[in-house]
């Protein structure tokens, strides 16, 4: 995927993710899956920017942080499923320097 400014490998799936930054800002991908014949298997997640994806086994850790929350997606690569969403509430301390 041309578009794609990342990838990584998780079981039999090429996972390609991220996508362009330019004038107007970020252009995502969203998270696209690939089998072993180049066949795309699943497209998740629209034209979002992801920026992080860990893999262990057949599940990928899809993460997205807004100004109010970061969400993770938990993916089985082998369905194209996203099988649990965990969320958590981000906040963000104003430090007084002196």
């Amino acid at each position: 995927v041309e578009e794609a400014s990342d990838a990584l490998v998780a079981g039999d799936v090429l996972l390609a993710f991220g996508g362009t930054q330019g004038p107007a800002g970020l252009r995502g991908i969203g998270l696209q899956g690939f089998g072993l014949d180049g066949g795309e298997r699943f497209h998740l997640f629209e034209d979002r920017f992801v920026a992080i994806v860990a893999a262990v086994g057949q599940y990928a850790y899809v993460s997205e942080q807004s100004e109010s929350e970061t969400r993770v997606n938990v993916v089985d690569v082998t369905s194209g499923r996203v099988v649990r969403t965990l969320r958590k509430q981000t906040y963000f301390d104003v430090l007084q320097l002196d």
